[in-house]
């Protein structure tokens, strides 16, 4: 099943980059890959077994997601924001809905933060990626005798807690979103860096002197 739906994808964005001449014909072949990786990633997610595969596997999806909402505020919401940017920021995450049902208000920056940035029951939201990753770095092997808290728990505490602290009317009024979502993604990379270094690289550490 999985692979049937890999081939599917292939297929259909072989066909998006070669028949493509309109941009209702894109918007059409792009709708039916999103499906497809939509399928793809629900095969992904239902068929592996809860191992440290798994956890691996979830945690750069997690780490991945939160990037790309700090990316997608970082264009629509920091600086001057263009007229339609906080529908399109809701629109990309998925979450118009969920803030007309919320809110039942006119659109906000502050309130379109509080949904896409620091809540923690919101799917899309950074703060609901950082929920799952401190999950997940707190079941990672360690050291049977390490009772400090390892570095990727250190990393990833670090963000909770600026998530916690964050005040969305403040960086809705200022000018401190931008540089507060560039610290995010780079601790974000941190994070993955440490994870890269610690668990999954082949190499030791270097060792010095004869």
């Amino acid at each position: 099943d999985t692979w049937r739906i890999v081939n599917q994808v292939e297929l259909h964005l072989a066909g998006t980059l070669s028949e493509t001449r309109q941009l209702s014909d894109a918007l059409d072949r792009l709708d039916r890959l999103v499906i497809d990786l939509v399928a793809l990633s629900g095969m992904a997610m239902e068929g592996t077994t809860r191992g440290q595969g798994w956890r691996f596997l979830d945690l750069g999806r997690r780490i991945e997601r939160a990037v790309f909402a700090c990316d997608l505020l970082r264009t629509t919401l920091a600086g001057n924001d263009p007229e339609g940017s906080l529908e399109v920021a809701l629109e990309v995450a998925d979450s118009a809905i969920t803030y007309r049902s919320r809110y039942l208000a006119t659109l906000q920056r502050a309130a379109v933060l509080d949904l896409l940035l620091t809540d923690r029951t919101n799917p899309r939201a950074v703060a609901f990626q950082v929920v799952a990753v401190l999950e997940h770095v707190a079941h990672l092997p360690r050291p049977a005798a390490q009772a400090l808290a390892t570095p990727e728990e250190r990393v990833a505490v670090g963000i909770d807690s600026a998530l916690r602290l964050a005040d969305p009317e403040e960086l809705a009024a200022g000018d401190h979103l931008g540089p507060f979502l560039d610290r995010l993604v780079a601790d974000f990379n941190a994070l993955s860096d440490v994870l890269t270094r610690d668990y999954l690289s082949h190499l030791g550490p270097e060792r010095t002197g004869a």
